[in-house]
């Protein structure tokens, strides 16, 4: 095969993969950083966080799971979109320093996320179009958006970590 048979073919697959991209974007909401269940945990045990949700409002349900929104698509073609591409199913440190509690949410304080490679953290090169307040939401009262979490921080009482919480998660894409 010679060089210009390799790049048609090159660009064929491209042309294919755009074209199978296109008719599932319809089914893409958004793309996450979840986080782990073992650091989930870290989350649910931590006694600081313990101790001042205590008396929260009854109301206020905190979450299965937790996840960061990097680009929320809504089932619409992004053009953000391919910049996740590499990062799909890849390992992802996250560095909460934070969290704050509001009488409508509790949501942690996201300074930093990274890839993983190779056990070294790549700290500038994980895309992220989503809220301008980096956040997890772990808690959200009945009736409230989650979209609006960030408010907390506003809103709240904010905590700040003695330490920093290093929680692991996966790049996903969620779908209808």
């Amino acid at each position: 095969m010679t060089d210009k048979n390799i790049d048609v073919l090159d660009e064929t697959l491209k042309a294919l993969s755009i074209e199978d991209n296109d008719k599932h974007f319809k089914d893409i909401l958004y793309y996450s950083i979840v986080i782990c269940e073992e650091s989930f945990n870290i989350i649910k045990t931590n006694t600081d966080i313990i101790k001042n949700t205590e008396n929260i409002d009854k109301d206020i349900k905190l979450n299965e799971k937790l996840h960061i929104t990097a680009l929320y698509t809504g089932g619409k073609f992004h053009d953000k979109a391919v910049e996740f591409d590499n990062f799909i199913g890849k390992d992802i440190e996250i560095e909460v320093n934070s969290y704050a509690i509001s009488s409508n949410f509790i949501v942690l304080g996201v300074t930093n996320f990274s890839y993983v490679k190779y056990d070294k953290n790549l700290d500038d090169n994980i895309p992220y179009y989503g809220n301008p307040i980096k956040h997890i939401t772990y808690g959200v009262k009945k009736g409230c958006k989650p979209v609006n979490s960030p408010t907390a921080f506003k809103d709240g009482i904010t905590y700040t970590f003695e330490k920093p919480l290093k929680l692991n998660a996966k790049m996903e894409v969620i779908t209808k």
